[in-house]
């Protein structure tokens, strides 16, 4: 490849980038191209990549207007679920501290009135079996409690979307 380019290489460039090469050119660039090193060789380089780009380019499947609209909906969709994901997020954590909270305040006053903690105390004392034990005055809260924690952390692992992998 020559490193000095000829006076008439953009002209023959502009009549093949028309696509009218050799028909459109006019005999006179015709005949320098084909006397002139510098000019057939860009002709010959230029000539080959536009082949290949017309041959990639046809092969290339392009996709219709409904296929392209329906990927963008759902690239919009899928954005805002991300965006509303935080927020919600937020609010679970939210509803679960409020939930554990109001259950330990709960156990807290039992607790501080001499309910079930001081029931709890006495059973090694009276030698109560654990089936009657069952019966006390604080177990119904207790097993209320822990059935509502159980079922919140269900929710919200399934609020989540953890199980949908």
């Amino acid at each position: 490849m020559t490193l000095r380019t000829c006076e008439r290489e953009n002209e023959m460039l502009t009549v093949l980038r028309s696509g009218g090469w050799p028909a459109a050119a006019d005999a006179e660039l015709r005949t320098h191209v084909a006397g002139c090193a510098s000019c057939s060789e860009v002709m010959r380089v230029k000539a080959g990549l536009m082949q290949m780009r017309a041959e990639t380019m046809s092969a290339a499947p392009l996709e219709t207007a409904g296929v392209l609209w329906w990927k963008a909906q759902v690239r919009r969709r899928y954005a805002a679920q991300r965006r509303l994901e935080k927020p919600v997020r937020g609010a679970q954590v939210f509803a679960l501290l409020v939930g554990l909270a109001a259950g330990l305040g709960l156990l807290a006053s039992q607790a501080g009135n001499g309910g079930w903690l001081e029931w709890l105390r006495q059973v090694p004392e009276t030698g109560m079996e654990w089936s009657s034990a069952w019966s006390g005055p604080g177990w119904g809260l207790i097993v209320a409690v822990g059935a509502l924690a159980v079922l919140g952390g269900l929710v919200l692992y399934l609020a989540a979307g953890a199980g949908e992998d």
